[in-house]
């Protein structure tokens, strides 16, 4: 079955017979792992001939991002009504109850993408079979992990979400200065579950040929930045004395990110240290890079990287670092893990994935 035979209306005569215009809804736009997975999946569903857009409920860092697509701010319900009357397809990937009850209103059916890492008994008791025709998660663990809580007759899928183009541009390698010490790269917002905490406790006790890099989202956002522990980071640095040990980069520009990436697989080592994640997506990231990994042992971790890293549980400091001295410094180990990290990175690769992704589309929305 073709595209034009699920989705007929007269809108798609007009920008051709085969092209979906499909619009992703989200309340906010940050500097996260759930913007950087939907940017990514709309560059491929951009190459495949789809009109994609991006729409959200409040301002934020959408200019940023998502500055190559067509981004709106639907601040009412009329305004998100007209936003979404010629579109062939509704994507929400908000979790808030106040999210879904908007949508309802439209009285449209969507999709709706799971990118929560705990408590699915809440966020899958807004779902009414009468508008949500489909659901997916990024990893088969978390679609099975939420199945007791889909309501009856909703079918899911899991995708993996997509490396970013411009991580596999080796020319971002050069850029930003060589340190003489050994990177411990860590990328990720500053909130309890990302278990940021064990940083200091690294930090006490790291050689002093290494440094830890902490590549954080943080934004111009007031609101953002008071809901976060970057203050408590930061004070902790003061006091203690660990600028030597620990350098904070935040308002970092999405564009240049790889480039930190490529920094630290000069000699260093990508470190993740979640209590839970969704999915991942600082994972493809090192490994489109060809940096080595040291991850919190978790299964949709274990089920993106496999065998392409080594694993510790989150509050084993002993193990984390024992295990970046590995990475770090055995030349063996270290070739085998790059190695097996190009194999890996080609199950992420976007047009196939996105290939897939429209089939179900189809399938569910003619449901």
């Amino acid at each position: 079955m073709g595209i034009t035979e699920t989705f007929p209306d007269i809108h798609r005569e007009r920008r051709g017979a085969d092209v979906l215009k499909i619009s992703f809804i989200y309340d906010k736009c940050f500097l996260g792992g759930l913007e950087s997975a939907t940017k990514n999946k709309m560059d491929y569903l951009k190459d495949l001939g789809m009109d994609c857009q991006i729409i959200f409920f409040e301002k934020g860092m959408e200019n940023q991002t998502f500055r190559k697509y067509k981004t709106f701010i639907a601040e009412n319900d009329s305004k998100l009504a007209a936003l979404t009357k010629d579109s062939d397809v509704l994507i929400n990937l908000s979790p808030y109850e106040t999210t879904f009850d908007r949508l309802y209103k439209l009285k449209l059916p969507f999709i709706y993408e799971c990118h929560v890492g705990v408590a699915f008994s809440y966020y899958l008791s807004f779902l009414k079979k009468e508008f949500v025709k489909g659901i997916v998660f990024p990893t088969r663990f978390k679609q099975n992990e939420a199945k007791d809580y889909i309501p009856h007759g909703i079918p899911s899928f899991s995708f993996p979400n997509c490396v970013g183009k411009n991580f596999f541009d080796k020319g971002l390698s050069v850029g930003i200065p060589k340190s003489n010490k050994k990177i411990i790269l860590w990328v990720g917002r500053i909130e309890p579950n990302k278990n940021w905490s064990i940083l200091i406790k690294l930090a006490k006790r790291v050689r002093d040929d290494y440094l830890i890099r902490i590549i954080s989202d943080l934004n111009p956002l007031k609101e953002r930045i008071n809901s976060s522990e970057y203050p408590k980071l930061a004070n902790i640095l003061r006091r203690r004395d660990l600028q030597s040990k620990i350098q904070l980069i935040s308002n970092c520009s999405y564009d240049e990110i790889p480039r930190w990436y490529y920094n630290a697989a000069f000699s260093g080592c990508y470190l993740s240290t979640s209590y839970t994640e969704s999915f991942g997506m600082t994972v493809l990231e090192a490994m489109a890079t060809q940096c080595p990994m040291v991850l919190s042992d978790l299964p949709t971790f274990r089920e993106i990287a496999k065998d392409c890293a080594l694993y510790f549980s989150p509050d084993d400091v002993d193990r984390c670092l024992e295990n970046i001295y590995r990475v770090c410094e055995e030349k063996e180990l270290r070739d085998q893990m790059i190695e097996m990290q190009a194999e890996n990175i080609g199950s992420f690769e976007g047009t196939g994935i996105c290939r897939n992704y429209l089939e179900f589309i189809q399938e569910v929305m003619k449901g």
